[in-house]
C-alpha cells in the first residue's frame, strides 16, 4: 500500500508532493502509482533516496557539504576525501578507481624540517619493547614514549599543514 492510498489522495486534484519543515520535497507518488522519497540532513543536502522502481542511494557530506560517501542500490559506491580548501584529496570507488592527492610523510623531510632524528622502525622497535613485562624495562621506555609523544604530535602537526 503506497502513501496516497493510506492518506486516499485524490489524484484529480494533481500528484501527492509531501515536504518536511524546510521546504523539501520528501515523498513525491503520482497516479500510475510511482513513487520516490528523500531524506535530508540538517544542511539540505540529500541523504537518502528511494523510488517504487527499486532503486536507492544513500549519501553522507562532511561539515562543508560536499559528498563523501555515496552508495546505490546497483552495487555501486565511492567514498572521497578533500582537504580545508574544498578540493578533492582522495577519490575510491567500487570499479577500482583511485585517486590518491594526499600529502605523502617523507621521513627525510620530517627530520630536516623538525629536527627529528627518529624513523618509524625506531617507532616500532619502541612499540615491541613496551610489551615486555620486566618493571625496568617500562621506566625507561615510559620516558622515551613521552618525547615520543611530543615527536609524533610535530609529525601530525606537520603532514596536516602539507
Amino acid at each position: 500500500m503506497t502513501i496516497a492510498q493510506i492518506l486516499k489522495h485524490d489524484f484529480t486534484k494533481g500528484s501527492l508532493d509531501l515536504h518536511d519543515s524546510n521546504g523539501n520535497l520528501t515523498y513525491f507518488e503520482n497516479s500510475d502509482g510511482y513513487w520516490f522519497k528523500r531524506e535530508f540532513d540538517t544542511n539540505g543536502n540529500q541523504t537518502y533516496y528511494e523510488s517504487s522502481t527499486g532503486y536507492w542511494s544513500k549519501r553522507e557530506f562532511d561539515t562543508n557539504g560536499k559528498e563523501i560517501y555515496l552508495e546505490t542500490s546497483l552495487g555501486y559506491w565511492c567514498k572521497q576525501e578533500y582537504d580545508t580548501n574544498g578540493n578533492e584529496t582522495y577519490f575510491e570507488d567500487s570499479s577500482g578507481t583511485i585517486r590518491d592527492y594526499r600529502p605523502k610523510v617523507n621521513s627525510d623531510k620530517l627530520s630536516a624540517i623538525s629536527g627529528l632524528d627518529i624513523s618509524i622502525s625506531e617507532i616500532d622497535g619502541l612499540l615491541s619493547e613496551l610489551g615486555n613485562d620486566e618493571s625496568i624495562r617500562l621506566t625507561h621506555y615510559r620516558i622515551k614514549l613521552v618525547g615520543l609523544k611530543k615527536r609524533l604530535e610535530i609529525i601530525k602537526g606537520y603532514t596536516e599543514v602539507l
